[in-house]
């Protein structure tokens, strides 16, 4: 188990999020059985809802980082947004 105070620093602000990134949905993958394309397929499911549900309550500015996190983990999963 990862301590608060050793976890690792949020992927988005990383020189290469993608590398981050892959390595953890990897990692989570790998320990809950599942496929790493179906974790970020989900992930981007609710990033893109999360960023519909910001602009829609007048954060435009947070639903457009919303977005571009979910876009940045679509090209992980193989898929275009």
């Amino acid at each position: 188990m990862v301590s608060i105070r050793s976890a690792p620093a949020a992927p988005f602000p990383q020189p290469d999020p993608r590398r981050v990134l892959r390595e953890r949905y990897v990692r989570v993958a790998d320990a809950l059985g599942e496929d790493p394309t179906r974790l970020l397929a989900w992930s981007v499911a609710r990033g893109v809802e999360s960023a519909l549900w910001s602009a829609d309550h007048d954060d435009e500015a947070g639903g457009a980082e919303e977005l571009a996190e979910a876009q940045l983990l679509a090209g992980l999963a193989g898929a275009a947004l």
